[in-house]
């Protein structure tokens, strides 16, 4: 599991972890669902808010940029309820 466009979370490079591990970002925050690409993630917290991180270069992260980021980012403009 290669940290590629940064989707493992732990900012661009980060040294792939090959286990489990906590995204530093997201510490706090009580995620109740992850999805997972090959190249891109997102979470959803709690308080209704949802995080994306990774490859972004098709606008896939919904920040309204189309860049990869490698730490989550809380998307603005969008709350689940």
């Amino acid at each position: 599991a290669d940290n590629a466009f940064g989707r493992q979370g732990h900012g661009d490079g980060a040294e792939p972890a090959m286990n489990p591990t906590r995204v530093p970002r997201l510490r706090g925050e009580e995620v109740l669902a992850v999805a997972a690409s090959s190249c891109h993630m997102a979470a959803a917290t709690r308080d209704g808010s949802v995080w994306t991180w990774g490859k972004g270069t098709q606008g896939q992260l919904g920040s309204g940029h189309k860049a990869s980021v490698g730490v989550p980012q809380r998307v603005s403009g969008l709350q689940l309820r």
